[in-house]
């Protein structure tokens, strides 16, 4: 499954809602990230195509968008602590019994948009990476944290139900049949979590 710019903003348009007439400010956006190389380098002339993964990075992205965060904050976060949350992402997807109907997946990032972050990790562990001391916490189905908590307002995202948002944006805008966006996150989650990965009660 692989997108052009243009399906990428229609996606992501879809996804949050927007009507057609806000297209340019999308297709805006979504060139500035890539000024700021984001989701990948990209050379002058190299033609742009967004694969599954790529898809899935800027749609964290227009997420903590629309919670206020700037461009370069997102990205900072997103580059900093894509392994973490690829891996959240391809485990909720795969525990979901239901990829395309609304509901939660059990599985949240919790973001704390705390502009001292990086004072509240020096203070608590000289060496604790940024998502443990004051940017990322993964919680699962059972409530648990698996992250160091900070204080401040938090940022929830189910994962799981923004990857399902994202396949379904794909096969309502007609871009690509609902069997390959399956088989696109299938793949992704194979490669990020292994082909042994339990897949809940959802089967092929």
């Amino acid at each position: 499954m692989l997108l052009n710019l243009s399906a990428t903003a229609a996606v992501l348009m879809r996804m949050h809602g927007m009507p057609i007439e806000h297209r340019g400010a999308m297709l805006a956006r979504l060139q500035h990230f890539l000024r700021l190389g984001f989701p990948f380098v990209r050379t002058r002339r190299a033609s742009i195509s967004i694969g599954i993964e790529e898809a899935l990075k800027l749609a964290f992205a227009f997420e903590l968008a629309d919670a206020g965060f700037a461009p370069t904050r997102a990205v900072r976060l997103l580059q900093g602590d894509w392994v973490p949350i690829r891996s959240a992402i391809a485990q909720a997807w795969s525990e979901m019994s239901d990829t395309t109907a609304d509901g939660p997946s059990g599985t949240e990032l919790e973001i704390f948009p705390n502009a001292l972050a990086e004072i509240a990790s020096a203070v608590l562990a000289a060496d604790a990476p940024l998502h443990e001391a004051g940017g990322l916490v993964v919680r699962d189905s059972a409530g648990a944290p698996s992250r160091v908590r900070a204080p401040g307002p938090v940022l929830r995202v189910d994962v799981g139900r923004m990857a399902a948002r994202l396949g379904a944006a794909v096969v309502i805008e007609g871009l690509a049949p609902a069997q390959d966006v399956q088989r696109a996150f299938e793949a992704f989650a194979d490669d990020v979590l292994g082909p042994e990965r339990i897949s809940g009660s959802r089967t092929d």
